[in-house]
Formats: structure tokens, sequence, C-alpha cells
């Protein structure tokens, strides 16, 4: 009786296990077919193995579903149940939920235009490191589309993105500093912020930080270094930057001009790596 039991008590456990497996077995199915790894991409596969997943509460399952609802992947496209999925992935702070539905309610698909709702889940969204949702709150920020807490609070939070040395964030909150826009008006604040994005090949940073040297603004005026920055975004494509660039080439002499070039030309082979 007691080898019966013990029998019973294992087959039941290993029942459960595979049970559970099985949920992550969907997964990797669905996300097989949705992806088209090794296997022609099917999503309306896909949408049926996501959607048993789903159902039994597996977290990125549920987010692949709001994919597929909101970008009409295999089937009609339909935000509100877009926004159903996404709400329980968001739920288990499935990365990239919080932004979707940020997204939704930014553009007002399947539910009114909310800005402050936008605001409210891009700032989430932030806060688990997802830095695709900085550009949209900075968007949002800036052009005071919100005024609500959470939207005060982007500022705060685009700066702890920054400060981990996202080039977008940089440029948004040395931007922010630049302008005095829902945040204090800071040169120097603005230049230093310009200089690390500059650093990591941002051409918007080196065309302000360009001129920011050639005006005087919050740093003091240097035309060799309005040459680099203006020079070197340029080269990458800023096309506002080359009347800046020929301003300040006038004012310098032929050695000066030619380290000046050695040093932009050092800096794009560094980008290019």
């Amino acid at each position: 009786m007691r080898r019966l039991f013990i029998f019973v008590l294992t087959a039941l456990i290993a029942s459960h296990a595979i049970a559970r497996d099985d949920i992550s077995v969907l997964y990797q199915q669905g996300f097989q077919f949705f992806a088209g790894n090794g296997v022609t991409r099917d999503y309306p596969r896909a949408y049926d193995f996501f959607s048993r997943a789903a159902q039994q509460g597996h977290g990125r399952s549920q987010y692949y579903l709001g994919q597929i609802y909101h970008q009409g992947y295999g089937r009609e496209q339909n935000y509100s149940r877009a926004r159903h999925w996404y709400n329980l992935a968001a739920k288990q702070n499935i990365l990239g939920s919080h932004h979707q539905l940020g997204s939704l309610y930014q553009n007002g698909y399947g539910v009114a235009r909310d800005y402050s709702r936008a605001a409210y889940w891009y700032s989430r969204s932030v806060e688990y490191g997802y830095t695709e949702s900085v550009d949209p709150l900075a968007e949002l920020y800036l052009n005071g589309f919100s005024t609500t807490s959470e939207l005060v609070q982007s500022a705060s939070l685009i700066k702890q993105v920054a400060d981990s040395g996202d080039v977008s964030s940089q440029y948004n909150l040395a931007y922010m500093h630049y302008i005095g826009h829902n945040a204090p008006k800071d040169l120097a604040l603005a230049a230093s912020w310009f200089l690390k994005a500059a650093s990591q090949g941002d051409s918007d940073s080196q065309f302000n930080l360009g001129k920011m040297y050639r005006l005087g603004e919050g740093v003091k005026r240097d035309t060799g270094r309005c040459y680099v920055w203006s020079a070197l975004a340029t080269e990458l494509g800023n096309e506002e930057a080359l009347q800046n660039k020929l301003a300040c080439k006038a004012d310098l002499q032929a050695e000066q001009l030619a380290k000046a070039d050695d040093e932009v030309n050092a800096l794009l082979a560094m980008f290019s790596n």
C-alpha cells in the first residue's frame, strides 16, 4: 500500500512538472513560428501556441498576443485586444509591455488619446530599464502635453537612464537644460550632457556642442572645439552643422586646422569601430 501511495504521488508530481514545462514549450514553439526561427514564419500557428500559454498566465506569451493584435500579424488588427494582453503582461512586468501601452494611449489607438496615461506607462517602462521609452516620454515632457506628477518626475527618470550611458537620454536631458523647459535652464550643465552624447557619436549633440563653443554658451568660446565637433557632425550626416563648421574654420590658422582635422579623423575612426 505504501509503495502504491509513493507511486501515485510521484506520478502526480511528474504530471505537474510536465504541465509547467508545457507552458514554456508552448511559448518557445509560438516564438519559433512568430520569428521564423528555423521554420517558415507562420503567425496563425504562433497565435495558437501563444494563446494556449497566455491563458495559463505566461507573461511573454501575453505580450506577443498583444503584438499580434497590435500589428495585425495574421489576424485582424484589434487595438482593444492588444491592450487587454499588454495589460496582463504589464502586471507581470514583462519588458516592453508598459511601452506598448504608452504608445496606444499616446496615439489614441483603441482608446481615447490620453497623454497623461501615456506618460505614466512610459515612465513605468523607463523604470524597468526599457530605454526605447525615453524618447516618447521626453517628447511628451518637452512639448508640455501633460502636467501629471508622473510626467513631472520624468526628468529624474531620464537622468537615471542618462547616467547609465544611454545616448538618447543624454541628448534629451541636455536639451531640457539648454532651453529651460520644465527643467532649470543651465547652459553649463547642458554642455556637459551634450558632450557625453557627442563623445558616443551622436551628431545632433555634436552640432549643438559645436554651436555652444562658437557662441560661448555655457563654455568658454573656442573656435577649435567648435570646428572639431561641427566637422564630426557634418561627417556623420548632420547638414545643419556645415555652416557652423565653415564659420569656425575661417578663424583657424593652417596649423590649428591641421591639428583639428587629425582629431576629427581619429574620432571618426573610433566611432566606426
